[in-house]
């Protein structure tokens, strides 16, 4: 991996986290606190997520603040490889509003 690409992404995580901070301080999002490890290999590589990490994300989703839960959820796995990791939503067929964007990057899918 290159410098300045490390930098990119490291970046995208210090601006994800910021944002992030602003959306739970605003909203007050009562997201779980279970973390996503089921989720990783799937956000390492272009491979189906586990029905575990589908659950897990879907707890995000069965909140009062679903958008900004999915939003932490991104956050979380942010130190994986994003163009895989904000794929994870749709390839587990969740129901979620369509045309998410969280710190700039856009969470593709929804309905």
């Amino acid at each position: 991996m290159t410098r300045s690409s490390m930098q990119l992404r490291l970046l995208a995580a210090l601006m994800m986290l910021v944002g992030l901070s602003v959306v739970v301080t605003q909203t007050q999002a009562q997201c779980p606190t279970s973390g996503l490890a089921a989720c990783e290999p799937a956000a390492r590589s272009d491979v189906q997520p586990t029905d575990t990490c589908c659950t897990e994300l879907q707890a995000y989703l069965d909140t009062n603040t679903p958008e900004a839960c999915l939003c932490e959820a991104a956050a979380a796995l942010i130190g994986e490889d994003v163009q895989y990791a904000i794929l994870i939503p749709e390839k587990c067929n969740l129901v979620y509003k369509a045309d998410i964007t969280c710190n700039g990057i856009g969470i593709p899918g929804g309905y």
